[in-house]
């Protein structure tokens, strides 16, 4: 009883750094959650794979609905606040799905004992490089007030408003190249064991993000800081993976086969932080010396100045990727296997569960901010009478933190005459929350055996 069994279809977990931090357009403060990816992995050695080593070329495609999300501001106009007496913007999300192609080349050795495979994936999703821009400077003008009498004194930077520019765009980018070592460890007529070790190069884009906003004086909305931020992540970190398969063929058309990984990073990523302030009128951060009825904290008098680090600085440092457990397990059945037909020989659809877990906690790195604040209005006092408090500090590394994701995959292989397989499967979340990375997934996966002399392929 031969050992015969399409390729597991797998789920393909992305991996990426998430990047918080405040974005202002005047008074109105947004808070920005942008999931930049770090790089485009292919951690998972079960994706169209097989636990016996094979001689095959194959091309993947995965398409994955909602992956990426970037929130920034809205492009309705501002609401006036009377509580706050200024106009106050709205946040607006867009989301990207995931387009990746990946190439694999695998061949054995050993009389076909072992076997070294290539993987090349590249993907169009968000981009790694970003700018994202409230605004573009048009020019300096005088401040006003609220009902545009001049401010003696007070210059404000004219700008033309660009809150599309504030929700990212798509890019095609190469993803982390990975070299897999296979080799079968037992094998009889219906049952295999393999091991072997997958090996990650960081090969992707490094992760650039900059952010430009605008601050101004609560009590208007005059722009009197232009605020940059550069936010960088090396794609620096190697991994390791270690793996044992198993396959398992106990009739003629059933059969059963799984793979268990640890996901570990080998080194750390550097990464660098910069804020600089290129445009600061009235002296820099001057605006946060209030000319605004304040509610000051006690025994802080009015025209107090938040804590913080006036720009330009710059801090670095590295940040750690997780480690991972992961655990593939799917069945099957062959409807149908004939090698006499001339196109399709076989049809075997099959069910399969990836789980993955986080071993440990994911590295946040707190960045220094800057003296600027967020207001809000103080209840019960009158209109105009607000607070002024630090928000929080920018932040890089995965948000999620620990997650424990399920996903379920469905799908159907068709054995094409005797060296071509072609599987089509749906992938879906089974858990929400920070448990669910993408809303869903299709895939479309071609191998091509080859070696030997012509015969049904070994799937």
């Amino acid at each position: 009883m031969a050992l015969q069994a399409p390729n597991m279809l797998g789920n393909l977990l992305n991996g990426s750094h998430s990047i918080s931090f405040f974005i202002n357009r005047t008074q109105g403060a947004t808070f920005v959650n942008a999931l930049g990816s770090t790089n485009i992995t292919n951690p998972k050695v079960a994706d169209d794979n097989s636990p016996i080593p094979r001689d095959r070329f194959s091309f993947r495609y995965n398409f994955f609905h909602d992956a990426q999300q970037v929130t920034g501001i809205s492009s309705a106009p501002g609401v006036f606040d009377p509580q706050l007496l200024a106009f106050v913007g709205a946040t607006a999300t867009r989301n990207y799905n995931v387009n990746e192609y990946t190439f694999q080349f695998e061949k054995t050795f050993l009389d076909r004992l072992a076997s070294i495979e290539l993987r090349v994936p590249f993907a169009t999703g968000l981009a790694s490089k970003l700018n994202l821009s409230a605004a573009n400077v048009t020019g300096i003008g005088q401040g006003v007030d609220l009902v545009g009498q001049p401010l003696p004194g007070i210059q404000a930077i004219q700008v033309v408003e660009t809150p599309e520019n504030t929700l990212g765009h798509e890019d095609t980018e190469w993803g982390n190249l990975s070299l897999i070592l296979k080799g079968l460890l037992y094998r009889t007529n219906c049952f295999a064991v393999s091991a072997g070790l997958s090996i990650g190069f960081p090969t992707a884009q490094d992760t650039n993000v900059t952010v430009t906003d605008f601050l101004g004086d609560p009590a208007f909305n005059n722009l009197e800081i232009q605020r940059v931020r550069d936010f960088h992540i090396d794609n620096d970190t190697f991994s390791l993976s270690p793996f044992v398969a198993a396959l398992w063929t106990p009739g003629p058309r059933f059969f059963s086969q799984g793979f268990l990984e640890v996901d570990l990073p080998l080194n750390s990523s550097k990464y660098t932080f910069t804020e600089t302030a290129p445009i600061a009128l009235n002296g820099l951060f001057s605006p946060m010396q209030l000319r605004a009825p304040v509610a000051p904290p006690p025994n802080r008098p009015p025209g107090f100045t938040l804590p913080g680090t006036l720009p330009p600085f710059s801090v670095s440092g590295r940040i750690a990727e997780q480690t991972l457990l992961q655990v593939d397990w799917g069945v099957g059945y062959w409807l149908a296997r004939n090698t006499e037909n001339r196109w399709i020989t076989g049809i075997a659809p099959t069910l399969e569960l990836h789980y993955t877990y986080t071993l440990d906690d994911a590295q946040i790195v707190n960045l220094p901010h800057d003296t600027s604040g967020v207001i809000t209005p103080l209840p019960g006092a009158p209109p105009g009478t607000v607070v002024l408090s630090t928000p929080p500090s920018p932040t890089i590394g995965n948000l999620r933190n620990r997650v424990d994701i399920l996903d379920m995959t469905v799908g159907t292989t068709f054995a094409l005459g005797q060296r071509c397989t072609l599987a089509p499967g749906f992938s879906f979340p089974l858990r929400g929350g920070d448990d669910r990375t993408y809303d869903w997934e299709f895939q479309l996966q071609f191998n091509y055996f080859f070696g030997g002399a012509p015969r049904t392929p070994n799937f």
